[in-house]
């Protein structure tokens, strides 16, 4: 943090000695030399091919290169360098507030930000056209635009490299991936400076009329193009990030999960303020809505929000129905491109979700939530499996619950309903993320324990059954409380008992404790 605050620091401090050695230059050369402006329709004409063509630059990769050189260069053949350098100043500064005037209007500090870019920038410009006017006195005028055009891209690299050693950037890469693309640009189109110098002499102003108008459809055909290839480089990236998405989604089986990693997919996708998922299957009892917004996941979307935010709303449906909506809020309108890229991923997101919830329900029982005795039964044989192959131990619990029908005879099997999920919720509060709890049969549940002895299942089995007894059930003004019983074994490899025997080893167990304890 302390290196980051210097770095700043001697960056301003850089910058702001370029500001001013730049207009010292400038106002310096203007005073001693007392140069020949160009006449005023001619200077008004200059300044704007200068702002233009710098507002519209070209951009080659990470490389920007602007046509205004191409003036700068005239001038400082034509008029000299004190010329060249004023209107580098002043139209490079002028061409960033114009760029940036709605911001520099609202605030005093991104006025001051601006202009000071503008004026660092212009500053830079000055003092390489001062200095490369300066060599080029010593040269013949045949070879003088040659040694100008290579001291005017040698400073630049320079100015560029001091200020990238102060920020602590990369200059190796910088030389390598975009310096020299840049200086080679630069070298083809400082030569147009030349030409048009020689067109002014020779026919004066209004001859370099439609040179200055092509070096303007120039600059907007090669900005157009540069866009043009940005939006086909973002509308890739994009797309990748949308199949590394769908990627991401495949791998989870889970609703909950599913349902995290969409919302925070979706909100980094689209920078979004806050997204919305309401998952709606009545026939299964699923109803979820969670909202994220960067930070955190909520239950609701915000009550208040922006009025200036954009929002888009998408339903989540499959072929058979919808099964739900996403919404999305942003600070700034979504481009149709970006739009049809997320409406192309809710498609998967539809489909990924109506999978885990078909998932969903053919692995938990409807009633209490828990894993149902198929998928039990496969946990199982890959938990002995993981036995056999790393010589650990694994226990199985099995549960019945005691008198179970003389509750649905007395009180109704609403309350007996109630009963069993109550019990499954006490099972889930108990277990570990690595056991795996089942619903058996009516009143039987079962559950295995990775790694717990016959000990560990006992002390297990007594919490459950501890907890499960100081439960009263109501209905009808009828009070009741009810018990359970269990039954533990313990599976290792050096255990004489064959794994098909497993269950009916413990259930010899369980009834063995219902007979002791009478229930």
């Amino acid at each position: 943090m302390y290196n980051y605050v210097v770095r700043e620091r001697l960056k301003s401090i850089y910058d702001i000695f370029m500001i001013i050695a730049g207009v010292a230059v400038v106002v310096w050369s203007v005073i001693a030399t007392r140069p020949q402006f160009p006449s005023f329709p001619a200077a008004i004409a200059f300044y704007l091919a200068v702002m233009i063509s710098s507002y519209y630059y070209i951009k080659i990769r990470d490389t920007i290169v602007s046509f205004d050189i191409i003036i700068y260069f005239f001038l400082l053949l034509t008029f000299g360098s004190a010329v060249a350098a004023t209107v580098a100043l002043v139209g490079v500064t002028l061409m960033w507030f114009v760029k940036n005037c709605r911001a520099c209007l609202s605030s005093w500090r991104q006025f001051r930000g601006t202009m000071q870019i503008g004026l660092y920038n212009g500053g830079v410009y000055a003092i390489i056209y001062t200095m490369a006017g300066a060599v080029m006195r010593y040269f013949s005028p045949a070879v003088g635009p040659i040694i100008g055009i290579a001291v005017i891209i040698l400073l630049n690299e320079i100015f560029f490299t001091v200020r990238m050693v102060i920020r602590n950037e990369n200059i190796w890469t910088y030389f390598k991936e975009e310096a020299f693309v840049t200086d080679m640009l630069e070298i083809f189109i400082y030569p147009f400076g030349i030409s048009m110098a020689m067109l002014y002499a020779d026919r004066g102003f209004g001859a370099t009329i439609p040179f200055i108008m092509g070096i303007l459809l120039f600059s907007y055909i090669g900005y157009e193009m540069s866009r043009y290839q940005s939006e086909v480089k973002t509308r890739i990236n994009k797309e990748e990030e949308i199949n590394e998405i769908t990627r991401i989604l495949e791998s989870i089986i889970s609703v909950e999960e599913l349902i995290r990693t969409i919302l925070k997919k979706v909100q980094v996708f689209l920078q979004a303020r806050e997204v919305t998922l309401s998952l709606d299957y009545p026939d299964v009892g699923i109803y979820k809505t969670k909202t994220y917004d960067g930070r955190v996941i909520r239950d609701h979307p915000l009550s208040t929000f922006d009025s200036t935010d954009q929002i888009v709303e998408l339903p989540l449906s499959t072929r058979e129905r919808v099964i739900g909506s996403i919404t999305v809020r942003t600070p700034e309108k979504l481009s149709k491109e970006t739009i049809i890229l997320l409406k192309n991923l809710v498609k998967t997101v539809s489909l990924r979700l109506a999978n885990a919830v078909l998932y969903k329900i053919s692995i938990e029982d409807s009633l209490t939530g828990v894993y149902t005795r198929r998928f039990f039964e496969q946990k199982l044989v890959e938990g002995i499996q993981t036995v056999k192959v790393h010589k650990g131990v694994i226990a199985v619990v099995m549960f019945d619950i005691d008198r179970l029908k003389d509750i649905n005879d007395e009180l109704g099997h609403k309350c007996g309903d109630d009963v069993l999920m109550r019990f499954a919720n006490i099972l889930r509060s108990y277990s570990r993320k690595s056991d795996t709890i089942a619903r058996w049969g009516g009143d039987e549940f079962v559950a295995v324990l990775p790694d717990a002895t016959e000990q560990d299942a006992e002390i297990f089995g007594r919490k459950i059954q501890d907890k499960f007894a100081r439960e009263v059930f109501t209905a009808e003004y009828k009070k009741k409380s009810a018990s359970v019983s269990f039954g533990v074994l313990e599976y290792r490899t050096t255990i004489d008992i064959d794994e098909s025997d497993i269950f009916h080893e413990v259930d010899k167990r369980l009834l063995r404790m219902k007979k002791i304890s009478g229930r």
